[in-house]
């Protein structure tokens, strides 16, 4: 079956206008995907290791449309989500109220869903692409960290004949849960603001698209919560504690071996002094002497080790003192295309973020998938790849290659397995700016690619594999 007739049972009865629906009171549409996920190492990667995961992609979703007078061109749409990644909590992925103005033009109130990319307002209805998931590197949260917001979205699409125009405006504000550096990151989106434009044929799709978006996040703190900065905090406070402790008994011993010389020096004045005291009291002397020097050596040393800890953790102070938290911005760009005649299918789409006053990676993402139809059958191969510029806590570059088959088991079902390897980009960079990197004294930040990992916190390198072979499949329908 064509993929995009796939798009026509999933994506138009559950993402495109409600103008494209049948009328009715009371609608309810629903998908789901099973999915099982391998990789071959002991890393967590997105949420996959070698011991296996349903979790990654699977879901459940219900979409209810509710139109409680035929006449008058009002109507409410929700869909609710439960993910198995996030315990299978409920959440209301939509819910807004349209209005159809005309045939051609939609506006929606309330929590909408993101145009951003090509496949973004199907994203979670598996039937309507081929991948399993669309790449990781353009469409996974760590790039755009939300799919919906709440807001308004304006929507016109024209007919002409054997093609079509479409014209999307959206803007709102929203919370955001970022996954980076092996935790998931709060803040805030004080606006989002998007322009779509897109065009096309019954066989060909190419879009257009511009977001802006405003964002407060409170770093420093959050990092210096997790668990391994916890961990490096309590152990500069123990170094610190027993250096301490190290310098004061050296001390006391060195004292106490001053006091001793002090007293066998008086010992010895009534014989002239060391020359002519008797030989014992000379022993205890010379061995008073170089207890005195041993003391000094100890001295010194818990003298050193107690400022090297302390340097340590004024570091560590400065490092999240640096961090940069509070307002900051996101601008992506995007460019996609779609073509499928029935025998031979290519996807292609570029995104570019910049990101600024928040401490993240610029980065260019991108993807070209290519497959053939043999009936029901769709082999298709995948390039995607991500580079990371001008970061100060994480460098993502990575690029990955995926071999998938889809097998349609019935119009509303289908089967699909992929092998993936994914190798880590060797770009070692780091934003001249940072403040970090006089701090640190590394110039460099390698990659730790979608790793659900933390670097270390004194030198922000991590110690994760250079590639990685991984293993899916799964099973989506819409019902």
């Amino acid at each position: 079956m064509l993929i995009r007739k796939s798009l026509a049972v999933g994506a138009l009865a559950l993402t495109l206008p409600l103008s494209v629906m049948a009328a009715s009171d009371f609608k309810v549409n629903g998908f789901s995907t099973v999915q099982l996920s391998a990789t071959d190492t002991d890393e967590l990667y997105v949420q996959t290791d070698k011991d296996g995961t349903f979790n990654e992609g699977t879901l459940l979703g219900l979409q209810m449309r509710f139109a409680p007078n035929n006449d008058v061109p009002l109507s409410f749409v929700t869909q609710l989500l439960s993910r198995a990644q996030n315990q299978w909590a409920v959440d209301a992925d939509w819910a807004y109220i349209n209005w159809k103005v005309s045939e051609e033009f939609n506006v929606n109130v309330g929590r909408v869903k993101l145009p951003i990319f090509l496949i973004s307002e199907a994203y979670d209805v598996g039937i309507t692409y081929p991948w399993i998931r669309p790449p990781e590197e353009l469409y996974g949260f760590s790039n755009v960290p939300m799919t919906a917001l709440t807001g308004l979205s304006l929507d016109y699409r024209k007919y002409f004949d054997e093609t079509w125009v479409r014209g999307q405006f959206y803007y709102g504000r929203d919370k955001i849960n970022v996954p980076a550096l092996g935790t998931i990151l709060d803040g805030e989106i004080t606006h989002m603001t998007g322009v779509v434009f897109s065009t096309g044929t019954e066989n060909l799709e190419v879009r257009l698209g511009y977001h802006d978006v405003g964002v407060v996040m409170d770093l420093a703190s959050q990092l210096s919560s997790l668990p391994a900065a916890q961990t490096l905090q309590a152990q500069i406070g123990q170094s610190v504690l027993e250096a301490t402790a190290a310098l004061a008994g050296a001390d006391a011993q060195l004292a106490g071996a001053n006091a001793q010389i002090n007293g066998l020096e008086a010992a010895m004045i009534p014989y002239g002094g060391y020359a002519g005291a008797p030989a014992p009291l000379q022993a205890q002397y010379m061995a008073a002497v170089n207890s005195l020097t041993t003391y000094g050596a100890a001295v010194l040393t818990a003298g050193n080790d107690l400022a090297a800890a302390g340097a340590q953790a004024a570091a560590l102070g400065q490092v999240f003192g640096s961090i940069p938290s509070g307002d900051g911005t996101a601008k992506f760009k995007n460019i996609g295309l779609r073509y499928d005649d029935g025998t031979y299918m290519l996807i292609s789409e570029v995104g570019d973020r910049q990101i600024g006053g928040i401490p993240f990676p610029d980065t260019l993402a991108g993807f070209v998938t290519v497959g053939m139809h043999f009936g029901k059958v769709l082999p298709h191969f995948t390039y995607s790849a991500v580079e990371s510029e001008n970061s100060n806590l994480s460098n993502q570059s990575q690029e990955s290659y995926i071999l998938g088959v889809r097998y349609d088991v019935q119009p509303w079902a289908a089967l699909k397995m992929e092998y993936q390897y994914t190798e880590l980009g060797d770009a070692q960079m780091r934003d001249p700016s940072s403040p970090l990197v006089t701090v640190m004294g590394a110039p460099v930040l390698t990659s730790t690619g979608l790793f659900n990992v933390v670097p270390d916190l004194t030198t922000f390198n991590s110690d994760v594999p250079d590639s990685l072979n991984k293993l899916s499949m799964s099973l989506t329908m819409v019902f």
